[in-house]
């Protein structure tokens, strides 16, 4: 045979006809593979990249054919739907590459071990919960990828692959890190991001030759100070944890380019900073910064520089050291001014200042000669400096909610503008100057009280999207010269009022969208744009309109029609003239029924009659064979007619607020649709044919009076969203248990008596609700749901719990309220190290809650020999604690276990003195204690360093001295003893921070005795 290297995919035909070195195997070509006919002598690579399916003939072949290719180098498995890896692999022991990428593996093989050759392993997207130990014996290993699977952790054997360069466990469910790993002293790139780590151990310092670290996405609050022995390190990623601070041994990564610190909780930056000169990006997005040091003007091969979402009010004369920045992004900061040296960042191409307090632009922001975006909307503007007319690069200018009034004529510099954004500046006008933008592409100018629109627009040649939203008292029509934007396919008249029709639109023949919402005259309008028959998008929403205009329907390129907010009773049978429609949108009419040359529209893929009238729909509904939506909330429709069983490439179905008994068994034709809500109708069942719907992944039948399942509600095995509440369910089918992938099961008011063990089964579900039922005991079973985080049985008949529940070990909230027969919980609570919030009955008694949940007399002889041992450690991870109502006279000083505890609720008891034990809880960011006996507080409450919210009654609120009243740093809520509405927005002002609403201190004192005088 001919020898050939071919590596394009190739069909079950041909595969036979060469000794191949390559095949690429899609099951799109291959129903089957013809292994006699293949001659495996030379294959080096083999390929399947494919959606198999289950009884698949290439799937099946595989364990056969890789026990022939025994001459493979590179073998990839993508997307097959492997549950377990074959063990013909582990005989290729030429692999150099092994790709499982994207299957089910649950386990691998331990003959993975015998790959001796084996550089690279991609285990990636699986369902694996461990990694055998005979991976250590892979000591040619270089690039291992484990993300995304079910780790928590890995074998100690993994020390021996001291080749290792590039680890990936990203997407895995490690809480803590890998002592292991620190013995990879080769590591050059690691990703740990999307994990539960909270904490790195010193010995990361081991990893010296780290190039690429990345952790972000996990619970990390501290960084150890041996973090400056990753002195190679080039790329640091601890975005999204919890860090508070940084230490300065960090300024010690002199290697460093990209630090990416966003969406933390720094409130300063190490003074060395700048210490780190060879940063190109830093990014330090939604942190609590108040300052930026002065070191950052060292940074001066930095480029890129996103400081937005934090508290600045100024930035220091240095930054005007950063030559280099390309990128400067301080939007959602409390900016009042901008340096002058701004000016000296000449290579600056994007600058975001939009959500500050600027009143004013410097000059010098004219010698920004290569700035392409400039964002400076929700601001105070009033002016813009002249020297804005040097801005020749400039191609996008955001200028939006400021309080503009005119324009410098130097804005027709800006030959180069594709994008001016205006809107909500307040009685702004257009220099005639405006007519040089001749590049400009979109402009938007809405919420400015615009009356006329000047003749400059004619200019704008390149327009494609111009929007003049809520212009009142339009004096003259559009000018002639609006004919000469030849371009303009975008057009947004939302809320316009127009004195003399505006007839000149007709020349806008290229228009393709057109938003006629809230529009007046609108008939004569229609009318005038009858000819422009390229329009594909009309909305003409909120228009009073008691019929459909006759004009609508001769737009017969219409793609996309909405006419929601309106009085329409009745759709004319012309509505069936437009054949091209895929969107239309009649929500909040009054429509009794549908005519049936509705069913006409068999290109329409979204449909929503959402809040109108309707008491039927018409059978030819079924024509509409492309429907992907169909919302009907909030009608009459008593039943749905059977030929909606045709709509077999539905994907949402909102039946919710209707008056609907039962659902059609044509239902079981939709194999494609993934959710369906039908909240509050009259169902007494649901029909078994919902078995057949196998591609659904949500279902909601609450406020409804079903009173049992079919079992084939078994077969939905994609499902991951199940609500039946506020039904007559007594029982669930034993079947419940094949939903594999459910997520979260809600089964609150209905009338059960006992849960299945069975439910034992559904190893996915992350909440599980039976709230308000008549259970009297819990399965132990309910032990198995690994993944568990929520747990609510209130108000049921329970006596106890099972002790089983102390393998929950992801379970963070637990709710038992109302189980009166409840007078203990299980100890082995003590073991789940992420329960942060409890919710206790009544009958249990707080001590007795305390001494289960913290020291006991078991515990208290190891606790002093080793206060970090493990079986009691776990008791101080709780976040929040809710004692109100409990009749508490004192806080019991057991309080204090709770070392890390971020919410306390104590209201509604007989408290008489201030606890001062809550004085030591360091991470205290949140305590009500309204509706006690107290008279005063603690002075000392205020230095709690992470206090966040006090829920305060109005007598202690009245008694605080104003520099606490008005701190800026804690919320002080009181208590809302009026339904007066007059109060609304003042305790609405009071019930958030300071800064979000930029009150000086005059202004906030003014708010707070306005409302004082009126609660009185």
């Amino acid at each position: 045979m001919e020898k050939r290297n071919h590596s394009d995919l190739i069909s079950e035909k041909n595969l036979c006809k060469y000794d191949r070195e390559i095949i690429n195997i899609n099951e799109k070509k291959f129903k089957n593979i013809p292994i006699k006919g293949i001659t495996f002598s030379n294959l080096k690579e083999l390929k399947i990249k494919s959606r198999l399916n289950k009884n698949s003939g290439v799937r099946s072949k595989i364990p056969t054919l890789l026990g022939k290719a025994t001459t493979l180098k590179v073998l990839e498995i993508e997307q097959a739907k492997l549950i377990e890896a074959p063990n013909e692999i582990g005989k290729l022991t030429n692999l150099v590459e092994l790709n499982l990428f994207h299957n089910h593996l649950k386990r691998l093989t331990k003959e993975i071990g015998n790959l001796l050759n084996l550089t690279s392993l991609n285990l990636a997207k699986n369902e694996l919960v461990e990694i055998p130990k005979e991976i250590g014996k892979l000591t040619n290993l270089t690039e291992l990828n484990l993300s995304k699977n079910n780790l928590t952790e890995l074998p100690k054997e993994i020390n021996n692959l001291t080749n290792l360069k590039k680890l990936y466990l990203s997407l895995n469910s490690f809480e803590t890190f890998p002592e292991e790993i620190t013995n990879l002293k080769g590591l050059t790139e690691l990703k740990f991001k999307n994990n539960h780590l909270k904490k790195l151990p010193k010995e990361i310092k081991n990893l010296s030759n780290l190039i690429e670290l990345n952790l972000n996405v996990n619970n990390i609050k501290k960084l150890p100070n041996e973090i400056e022995n990753l002195f190679h390190l080039k790329e640091l990623d601890l975005s999204y944890n919890k860090l508070i601070n940084l230490p300065e041994e960090i300024t010690n990564l002199k290697c460093l380019t990209v630090l990416n610190l966003q969406n933390n909780y720094l409130k300063k930056l190490p003074e060395d900073i700048g210490n780190l000169t060879n940063l190109i990006e830093l990014n330090i997005n939604a942190n609590k910064l108040i300052v930026i040091p002065n070191s950052i003007g060292k940074l001066v091969n930095l480029k890129i520089l996103a400081v937005c979402l934090n508290q600045i009010k100024k930035l220091p004369k240095e930054i005007g050291n950063l030559t280099q920045l390309a990128e400067l992004n301080l939007m959602n900061n409390q900016l009042m001014n901008l340096p002058e040296e701004i000016g000296n960042l000449s290579q600056l191409k994007t600058l975001k200042l939009s959500n500050n307090e600027l009143s004013e632009l410097p000059n010098d922001i004219g010698k920004l000669e290569n700035l392409e975006l400039l964002g400076v909307g929700l601001n105070r503007l009033k002016v813009l400096p002249s020297e804005i007319g040097k801005l020749k690069n400039l191609k996008k200018l955001f200028l939006q909610l400021n309080e503009i009034r005119k324009l410098p004529k130097e804005i027709g510099n800006l030959i180069n503008l594709e994008e001016l954004n205006l809107s909500k500046n307040w009685g702004l006008k257009l220099p005639m100057e405006i007519k040089n933008l001749s590049n400009l592409t979109l402009f938007h100018m809405n919420f400015t009280k615009l009356n006329e629109i000047p003749q400059a627009i004619g200019g704008l040649t390149k327009l494609r999207e111009m929007s003049i939203t809520e212009a009142q008292d339009v004096k003259k029509t559009f000018p002639i010269e609006i004919k000469e934007l030849k371009n303009l396919a975008i057009l947004n008249l939302n809320g316009c009022r127009f004195k003399i029709i505006p007839k000149e639109m007709c020349y806008l023949t290229n228009l393709k969208k057109l938003n006629l919402r809230n529009i007046n005259c609108l008939e004569e309008l229609l009318q005038t744009i009858k000819e422009l028959k390229n329009i594909t998008s009309l909305n003409l929403t909120y228009n009073h309109l008691t019929e459909l205009p006759k004009s609508v329907t001769d737009f017969t390129s219409l793609t996309e029609l909405i006419i929601c907010d309106n009085q329409i009773t009745a759709l004319p049978k012309e509505i069936g003239q437009l054949r091209q429609l895929t969107n239309l949108n009649l929500t909040s009419n009054h429509l009794t029924t549908l005519p049936k040359e509705i069913g006409k529209l068999t290109k329409l893929n979204f449909l929503r009659l959402t809040y109108n009238k309707l008491v039927e729909l018409p059978k030819e509904i079924g024509n509409l064979t492309n429907l992907r939506e169909l919302w009907l909330w909030g009608n009459d429709l008593s039943e749905l007619p059977v030929e909606i069983g045709n709509l077999v490439h539905l994907i949402h179905l909102e039946i919710s607020y209707n008056k609907l008994t039962k659902l059609p068994a044509e239902i079981g034709k939709w194999k494609e649709i993934q959710t369906i809500n039908g909240y509050r109708n009259n169902l007494t069942e649901i029909p078994k044919e919902i078995g057949n719907l196998i591609s659904l992944v949500e279902i909601e039948f609450n406020h409804n009076q079903i009173k049992k399942l079919p079992p084939e509600i078994g077969n939905l095995i994609q499902l991951k969203k199940l609500y039946i509440t506020e039904n007559q369910l007594t029982q669930l089918p034993i079947e419940i248990g094949n939903m594999s992938q459910l997520n979260v099961l809600s089964l609150i008011k209905n009338q059960l008596i006992e849960l299945p063990v069975e439910i034992g089964l559904l190893s996915q579900l992350n909440s599980l609700d039976v709230s308000d039922n008549h259970l009297k005991k819990l399965p132990k079973e309910i032990g198995n749901l690994e993944n568990l985080k929520a747990l609510s049985i209130n108000n049921n008949q329970v006596t106890e719990l099972p002790k089983e529940i102390g393998k929950l070990m992801k379970l963070n909230e637990l709710s038992i309220r109302g189980n009166l027969n409840i007078t203990n919980i299980p100890k082995e609570i003590r073991y789940l190290p992420n329960l942060n919030t409890i919710y206790l009955n009544e009958s249990i008694s707080i001590h007795q809650y305390l001494d289960n949940y913290g020291i006991d007399d078991d515990f208290e002889e190891d606790i002093y020999e080793d206060p970090y041992d493990q079986r009691y450690s776990y008791c101080f991870e709780t976040r929040k604690v809710n004692l109100k109502h409990r009749g508490l006279k004192e806080l019991p000083i057991d309080i204090l276990n709770f070392q890390y505890l971020e919410e306390i609720d104590i209201s509604e008891n007989q408290l008489t003195e201030f606890p001062t034990q809550i004085l030591k809880l360091d991470y205290l960011k949140s305590i009500d204690i309204r509706k006690n006996k107290l008279q005063s507080l603690s002075d000392d409450l205020w230095d709690l360093p992470k206090l966040e919210k006090v829920f305060l009654d109005n007598v202690i609120l009245s008694s605080l001295p104003k520099e606490i009243k008005f701190n800026a740093n804690v919320k002080i809520i009181p208590i809302i003893e009026t339904n007066d509405n007059l109060l609304l927005p003042i305790i609405k002002l009071l019930t958030y921070s300071r800064q979000k609403y930029s009150l000086s201190d005059e202004k906030f004192c003014g708010v707070f005795e306005a409302y004082q005088i009126l609660l009185k």
